[in-house]
């Protein structure tokens, strides 16, 4: 089975910190497969954005913060991809969207710019209605592949469907 990326906005990363309503269809998505098929992506945005929103809930943040880390230190975080940059690709995808979906704000189209300059299979774990079944983000992603730098239609996880990885 081919490797596949998944990428993680804030609300995935606290969904699986906080064993919230919708915790164990996430965490089904991420065991498809077995520990070997899938490496997580977290962007440093997605990154900084869910520290942030930890350290807000004042007693238990200690707790969801070692969460967060044990997360990031999973076998299948691979460290070169787990935390990518904001290089060229995405903040040129991340300058498309703002026309493509201007009603995004800045953090969410740079969360989905990262998943749609990763040229490869991935997921992207989110419950975001403004951009789960988007038709204009579907459209810019189809168009990508047609354009050839994305191989493969990116999956937006939606926490009331089920998507298999394979």
């Amino acid at each position: 089975m081919e490797e596949q990326r998944i990428h993680f906005d804030t609300w995935g990363i606290m969904e699986v910190l906080t064993k919230g309503t919708y915790a164990d269809r996430v965490e089904s998505v991420l065991r498809q497969g077995g520990p070997e098929s899938y490496s997580l992506v977290i962007s440093q945005v997605s990154l900084g954005e869910a520290a942030a929103v930890i350290l807000r809930r004042g007693p238990n943040a200690t707790r969801m913060l070692y969460g967060l880390f044990a997360l990031l230190k999973d076998s299948r975080v691979e460290p070169n991809r787990c935390m990518p940059p904001i290089d060229k690709s995405v903040l040129a995808v991340t300058n498309e969207l703002s026309w493509v979906v201007p009603e995004l704000d800045m953090t969410d189209r740079i969360i989905l710019a990262h998943a749609l300059a990763d040229p490869d299979p991935v997921f992207l774990v989110t419950k975001d209605h403004m951009i789960v079944n988007n038709p204009a983000i579907k459209k810019y992603e189809k168009n990508a592949r047609a354009e050839g730098w994305r191989n493969a239609e990116l999956k937006i996880f939606n926490p009331f469907e089920t998507y298999h990885a394979s």
